[in-house]
């Protein structure tokens, strides 16, 4: 098998790229895979360091805004189709994979044009652009999130697979362990937490460690922070110039550009500070490291907070919002966490909110036993009739909802994400899907005015068939089912929850 994967810019991209095909080569030995990517980004570093070529292309990310600039790079997309098509054509794969991003958009479609199947993973519950513009052009669309499902609608198939990831749960033996904390001049005594902001850093993090760092206020622990390549130098220099300090010789302290190896560090580490990406999400539920995520507050339909949740709700970790960090409030929540190895240890082990249902023909009592005590939370037994699996399926969903999406209350109005059961003043209130969606939008940031164009994007996904009036028609309906007082219409602007 021939496979051209497409991959740029950031780790959160071009990781599940490699995992992808780590997999395919080791299921098909024989396989031939290379990356496209551009002269740019992460991807130079890391596709030829997990052993696989790299082609370029001219390509480049551009926004949704009028500008000469972006005008300049929506041509570029262009040019950057028939470089990818002649790559293609030299190549010539049996399927091309994108991984998410603008590289997927030029090589998604020269794919296309040369009736190449299309294959495309999203690792977030919000599909990105790239995904949405491919979208009805795929032969089939991988998600990590059940969520990300409804959000496509234009997709032929949708399948949820999870996020590709190499970081899981291993043993690490004493002695290699010893070789890592010497490799990063830490010591075994003391708890290790690591700190990164995703493959490029993450500014307000790294602002909040100089300061924790320049105060000595990390007493409790010792700091293994991945600084990201583009920040690193600078972040050398500040100690230096503002603090003078040595980046190689701060106490209890490991600066470095890149975690490589971040299968191994991530399980012996006690504790990870970080954004809260899908690929982020994924990897400390996969090892069971207990989190606090500080989501990124400017990521598309604001999904960081969103995936961090997802953990939070589970009670494997915490989360602080960007707009309350400061070094004083993450040195505090550290330090309390640290302090208590009980707290640690059972914020590691809860980690998957997702129920698990077996159905199997083994029927004896010890098999369910088995079953049960590996992680299911119901057993079914071969023959079954399929109301009954219906019955049990929404009995689970209805128990774990209090673990996975905690009811939204607004006043006398209770949203259940989970259940999507919607009550106003203790009264049910029946809503259409498109209903429900608006609802749960203006539900889920208090105080926040949407605009009619940010409410048609999330509810559409930038269908051009909407009707001019569609929201305004929705949220005339909402209004009858809920009270005339319950959206305000904020003139200029648009739409907000009241209640």
């Amino acid at each position: 098998m021939r496979v051209i994967i497409a991959a740029a810019g950031t780790g959160g991209h071009i990781n599940p790229g490699i995992a992808i095909a780590n997999k395919i080569k080791k299921e098909e030995p024989d396989s031939e895979i290379i990356f496209i990517g551009t002269d740019r980004g992460l991807e130079n570093d890391l596709v030829p360091r997990a052993g696989y070529e790299l082609k370029h292309i001219n390509a480049y990310g551009f926004n949704r805004t009028i500008s000469l600039e972006n005008m300049k790079k929506i041509y570029q997309t262009f040019h950057s189709i028939k470089e990818a098509k002649k790559i293609i054509e030299q190549f010539k794969p049996d399927v091309v994979i994108g991984t998410g991003g603008y590289i997927c958009v030029p090589v998604g479609m020269a794919a296309k044009k040369k009736k190449v199947p299309v294959v495309l993973h999203e690792s977030n519950a919000f599909p990105g652009v790239a995904v949405k513009m491919l979208s009805n052009k795929a032969s089939k669309i991988l998600v990590g999130f059940e969520d990300a499902k409804a959000r496509l609608p234009k997709a032929k198939k949708v399948v949820v697979t999870g996020t590709p990831t190499k970081v899981k749960k291993v043993e690490i033996s004493a002695l290699r362990k010893q070789e890592l904390l010497k490799e990063n001049k830490l010591e075994s005594n003391k708890p290790i937490v690591l700190f990164f902001g995703g493959s490029q850093g993450a500014k307000s993090i790294n602002n909040s460690l100089l300061e924790i760092i320049s105060k000595k206020q990390n007493q409790d622990y010792q700091i293994l922070w991945a600084a990201g390549p583009k920040q690193y130098d600078q972040i050398k220099n500040e100690l230096k110039e503002k603090y003078s300090i040595e980046i190689d010789n701060i106490p209890n302290v490991s600066i470095v550009p890149y975690i490589y190896n971040m299968e191994e560090i991530m399980n012996i580490v006690d504790l990870v500070v970080s954004r809260s990406g899908a690929m982020t999400i994924t990897e400390i539920a996969n090892v069971g490291v207990p989190a606090i995520f500080i989501p990124f507050p400017f990521a598309t339909e604001n999904h960081q907070e969103y995936n961090a949740k997802v953990l939070k709700n589970v009670g494997a970790a915490k989360i602080i919002l960007d707009k309350n960090l400061t070094a004083e409030e993450l040195n505090s929540t550290i330090s309390n966490l640290v302090k208590d190895k009980k707290v640690l240890k059972e914020m590691g082990g809860r980690r998957d909110p997702t129920p698990v249902l077996v159905t199997t023909a083994r029927d004896t009592v010890d098999d369910r036993i088995k079953g049960l005590d590996s992680g299911a939370d119901d057993y079914l037994i071969k023959p079954y009739d399929l109301d009954e699996l219906s019955a049990r399926i929404r009995a689970l969903l209805r128990r774990s909802a209090g673990r996975a999406d905690p009811v939204i209350e607004r006043g006398e109005l209770k949203i259940s994400p989970a259940t999507r059961e919607v009550t106003y003043k203790g009264e049910p209130v029946i809503l259409s899907s498109k209903e429900y969606a608006l609802l749960a939008a203006l539900a889920e940031r208090k105080g926040v005015v949407w605009s009619r164009a940010q409410l048609e994007e999330k509810l559409y996904n930038w269908d051009n068939t909407v009707g001019s009036n569609a929201i305004e028609v929705h949220i005339h309906h909402l209004r009858k089912k809920l009270a005339d007082s319950a959206i305000k219409t904020v003139r200029g602007v648009g739409y907000m929850l009241e209640t």
